[in-house]
């Protein structure tokens, strides 16, 4: 399977280094605004083409699959293009702005026959089907943690009065899409669809939230996930049984180990061998774009679009409003 990238960031640096320890899958060409940045990835990784004209790159005929890693406001636009050229599409999170959105692109991947998935580490890793299972041994949940608080690299030049992608209402940014969204995932991965979810921000200058809390509430237990880009903290995430109390010890993102404490009794799982997290959901979608197995993508996609009914409601009920909002009933 050959694919192309849309971006030049970090997440797609750690995308490709994926691609370059799986076996039937290779990267054909990346595109980048910048041509210096498109030469300097595509060098660090052995790829041979590189564009700066998305028109142009989803017209060949060499490329299979496109990988979206832009900023978030322009997730939409540009998978539905790459439906629309006939590629199939990878697209980072958070998926889109506007739950509308995401609606239409489900439309046009059905439509064509062509496979739309969502770049989430989290519930494609070993270690979270292994908690699947784990949590039916705890007992009645109880309550559920899960803490994802990280110094943003572009937090001094905001204070500066500086209004980076990540911090712009424009791009569709802030701390629930950036970090928080993870840890939505992960407890509605779990537990399914909460009954009432909330969202408490705290909001910078420009509106945007630099920090929050959600709060989703299930028949027996509620479930607190914080998410900050203004502070830096050791992360982890916390499900406390009746008999067992489960302890993620890191980022609900890469879910690095389960610590799993009975009475004075404690053990761990850790089912992940592969340094980098994202080899797992890299080989999940070569199997299922390979075998044209669509029941895996719709499953997925249905898990995807529970998560952001729940996030994009709470946003705007937290008046947490994109430019994307603008043409849909609020």
């Amino acid at each position: 399977m050959k694919l192309a990238t849309i971006g030049s960031g970090m997440i797609v640096n750690l995308f490709l280094d994926a691609v370059s320890k799986v076996d039937g899958i290779s990267c054909e060409a990346v595109y980048s605004r910048s041509q210096e940045n498109a030469n300097d990835l595509a060098k660090k990784f052995n790829v041979d083409k590189t564009y700066t004209s998305l028109n142009e790159m989803f017209n060949d005929p060499d490329i299979d699959v496109i990988y979206v890693a832009s900023p978030n406001s322009l997730h939409f636009e540009q998978s539905k293009q790459a439906l629309l050229a006939n590629k199939h599409v990878i697209c980072e999170k958070p998926l889109t702005s506007t739950v509308e959105e995401l609606d239409e692109l489900l439309k046009i991947a059905k439509g064509r026959k062509l496979f739309f998935l969502e770049a989430i580490m989290t519930i494609h890793l070993p270690n979270f089907h292994a908690l699947v299972k784990e949590i039916e041994n705890i007992g009645e949940i109880k309550m559920v943690y899960a803490n994802f608080l990280q110094y943003s690299s572009k937090m001094n030049s905001f204070k500066k009065g500086e209004v980076p992608n990540v911090f712009n209402p424009k791009f569709s940014g802030g701390a629930l899409m950036d970090l928080n969204v993870y840890n939505l995932h992960f407890v509605i991965g779990l537990f399914g669809v909460p009954n009432h979810a909330t969202y408490h921000p705290v909001k910078a200058y420009n509106g945007i939230d630099v920090s929050g809390v959600v709060v989703l509430e299930y028949p027996s237990f509620n479930a607190v996930c914080s998410g900050a880009k203004n502070v830096q903290a050791k992360n982890n995430a916390l499900i406390y049984g009746e008999q067992k109390t489960l302890t993620i010890t890191g980022e609900t993102s890469i879910i690095p180990s389960i610590e799993i404490l009975e009475a004075e009794d404690k053990h761990y799982i850790n089912d992940q061998n592969q340094e980098n997290r994202m080899v797992y959901e890299v080989k999940d979608f070569l199997r299922i774009i390979n075998e044209n197995d669509f029941d895996a993508m719709n499953r997925l996609n249905k898990h995807s679009k529970t998560v952001y009914e729940v996030l994009h409601k709470i946003r705007k009920e937290a008046e947490i409003i994109f430019e994307a909002d603008k043409g849909y009933n609020q």
